[in-house]
């Protein structure tokens, strides 16, 4: 029987920081943090697909900077050293599912959370959003006070949410009901709480992420654009289209002018 092959991440370092940053930038919870850096990692290096297999120091040396460990050994067969990319859009959606997921959790079953599987949490994310996507959401019209106007292109105008104004969480739900996104799922509209909408409530109560909208002249909504501030810069956290996917091709020239013209990286 052939010996099974180990895999060793080389830049798990790298991995280990990038979570916590993650972490302290959309402000989980503790136990949400310790989910990601054991059973989220253990995945990682034992299951993640998009992989670069590294088989040369020279290569090493490309993809990690710094001295090459001794442990590092290429010629070493029983072991597949493998790098992942950072900045690969699978592994950002799968940090960001199993993060949005865990973290809109009620407290009451926290405790589960080390018997929870990678698989698992993103059966559940998947099963919830095809439910939301199902069932037809109800919101209340606003004032639209709580709306700054903050950029034109051609007949379409981006605004932003004020974390300050009462009737932030029903634009929230408006804004999710329309785009059938999860972003203002809430069990109670008017308080903010329950759901996947309380996490992303209470990230813009804190300030830690800014909310933008992308609407027509008849202030429907056509993209969603949740930005953060680190050092001074504004970075882009996520941008959605209707159904959780990227905004269609007639709206994608006036999202890259919005994203330019505040200079967002």
């Amino acid at each position: 029987m052939r010996k099974k092959t180990g895999r060793n991440v080389i830049n798990i370092t790298q991995i280990q920081k990038k979570i916590t940053t993650h972490a302290k930038e959309k402000s989980l919870p503790d136990n949400v943090l310790s989910w990601l850096q054991k059973t989220f990692v253990r995945w990682l290096i034992n299951h993640y697909p998009n992989v670069q297999e590294v088989r040369s120091i020279e290569r090493y040396k490309m993809l990690v900077k710094g001295e090459v460990p001794s442990w590092f050994q290429p010629e070493n067969e029983a072991t597949k050293y493998i790098y992942i990319d950072l900045n690969h859009h699978v592994f950002q959606e799968l940090l960001e599912k199993c993060s949005e997921f865990l973290a809109s959790r009620p407290k009451n079953i926290h405790h589960k959370f080390p018997r929870m599987t990678v698989e698992h949490v993103l059966q559940k994310w998947k099963e919830e959003h095809e439910q939301l996507l199902r069932k037809e959401k109800k919101y209340k019209e606003t004032s639209c006070d709580g709306l700054e106007h903050v950029f034109s292109f051609e007949d379409l105008h981006v605004v932003k949410f004020d974390h300050r104004h009462h009737e932030l969480s029903l634009e929230m739900a408006r804004e999710s009901a329309l785009m059938q996104h999860c972003l203002g799922e809430f069990e109670n509209d008017e308080e903010g709480a329950g759901g996947y909408g309380e996490y992303y409530f209470k990230l813009i109560k804190e300030k830690e992420i800014k909310l933008y909208s992308l609407r027509d002249e008849k202030n429907m909504p056509h993209a969603t654009i949740a930005l953060y501030e680190k050092d001074g810069t504004l970075w882009l956290d996520q941008i959605k289209g209707k159904q959780n996917i990227a905004p269609i091709a007639r709206y994608a020239p006036a999202c890259i002018a919005f994203l330019n013209a505040f200079k967002v990286h």
